[in-house]
């Protein structure tokens, strides 16, 4: 589900998020369809010529209707903002996405939730496989397990990224370990966010539509 924020440019959205203080929480618009209540949504922003989304999770009851945003999403938010300029980027209509895990039974559940959202997914079970695959073909977004990344093969990420053809395609962590060591293992490894195991399909799906409506490579 996408909620959607219109604004007439970058400033007019700024000094909307500036006045709502340490609260990282936005009204939902009342054009947009109304979520429920602990829903995970796209935010996506219009301001002016720019446009992009951002994950949040819905906060409905009888009085107000809001989104909240993790402090990386707000974080963001606002890096978007005071960048000097970029242009939107333009995905295809079906992405491109390239699932790297190990497990069958993830990869088969995490592919049926991205082909039902109008993804077009491939599985790679090694790391070698999924760097083959990235010779192959252009694709707009890696969806990778930690442990394929990290303990399993540590310069995973490090080899994407010194690639010409691949090295700026973003990458979503998948993992179950603790959120906090997730976090620093993302930035250590160059990726762009992540998610923790086990997920939603509209939080999967948030994060995916967030890391493709931004230029490759800007949050490194």
């Amino acid at each position: 589900m996408q909620v959607h924020y219109e604004f007439a440019d970058r400033q007019a959205l700024k000094a909307r998020l500036e006045s709502t203080g340490d609260t990282h929480e936005l009204d939902v618009p009342r054009a947009s369809p109304l979520p429920h209540d602990g829903d995970w949504v796209a935010a996506h922003f219009c301001a002016g010529a720019v446009r992009f989304t951002v994950a949040a999770r819905a906060c409905v009851n009888a009085q107000a209707a809001h989104l909240i945003f993790e402090d990386r999403d707000w974080e963001r938010l606002h890096a978007l903002l005071n960048l000097p300029s970029f242009e939107p980027a333009n995905s295809p209509q079906q992405p491109k996405v390239l699932l790297v895990d190990y497990d069958t039974d993830t990869c088969q559940v995490v592919s049926a939730l991205l082909d039902q959202a109008g993804y077009h997914t491939a599985v790679a079970h090694s790391p070698e496989t999924a760097f083959e695959l990235l010779q192959r073909d252009d694709w707009q977004l890696l969806i990778v397990d930690c442990q394929i990344a990290g303990k399993g093969s540590p310069g995973f990420c490090r080899r994407i990224r010194s690639d010409g053809r691949s090295g700026r395609v973003p990458i979503l962590f998948m993992s179950v370990r603790d959120e906090q060591e997730v976090a620093r293992d993302t930035r250590a490894a160059g990726a762009d966010d992540f998610i923790m195991k086990p997920f939603r399909a509209p939080e999967l799906v948030a994060r995916a539509q967030s890391l493709l409506s931004v230029p490759c490579g800007i949050w490194r």
